[in-house]
């Protein structure tokens, strides 16, 4: 038996292959396929998602930009105004500082107005004085022209007799 198993193994045809080897051969053919196919998924998957990130990150810097180019516009504008707040601070001491110098005249224009209403006080006073001593002189004046009157009929009376 054993040499018949011998000559039966020399009995191939030489152009044939062994059944185990072709069974292997189309596993590994399988398996190489299979394993092609992933990887070419995963590389599809992997490619578009470095797109994705690609346009996200295109995305990111026109965003970016556009916050510098805002953020550099904001500080002009912060700059111009203030700029202009020191304009307007100026303006505001100016103005203080005339109504400062408006309220000193006032005052003392007021001091000078309330030296005036008492001087004006005295005067009143002394022409009220001066005026009641009018008043008593030509009272006086009237009795003593009365008096003369009176003396000069009594002249005249006394001359006639």
């Amino acid at each position: 038996m054993t040499g018949s198993a011998a000559t039966r193994s020399n009995m191939r045809s030489p152009g044939r292959t062994p059944p185990f080897i072709l069974i292997g051969l189309l596993v590994l053919v399988g398996f190489l396929g299979y394993e092609y196919w992933s990887y070419h998924s995963e590389n599809n998957e992997l490619r578009n998602e470095i797109e994705k990130v690609r346009v996200e990150s295109r995305d990111f810097d026109q965003k970016r930009s556009e916050s510098e180019k805002n953020l550099e516009l904001s500080r002009e504008e912060l700059g111009r105004a203030k700029v202009e707040r020191e304009g307007i601070q100026k303006q505001l001491q100016e103005k203080e500082a005339e109504l400062n110098n408006v309220k000193s005249e006032f005052t003392k224009k007021q001091t000078e107005a309330e030296g005036f209403q008492k001087t004006l006080a005295n005067c009143d006073e002394n022409l009220q004085a001066r005026v009641a001593e009018v008043d008593k002189i030509k009272a006086e004046n009237g009795e003593l022209t009365k008096s003369l009157e009176a003396e000069k009929t009594k002249l005249h009376v006394c001359d006639l007799k």
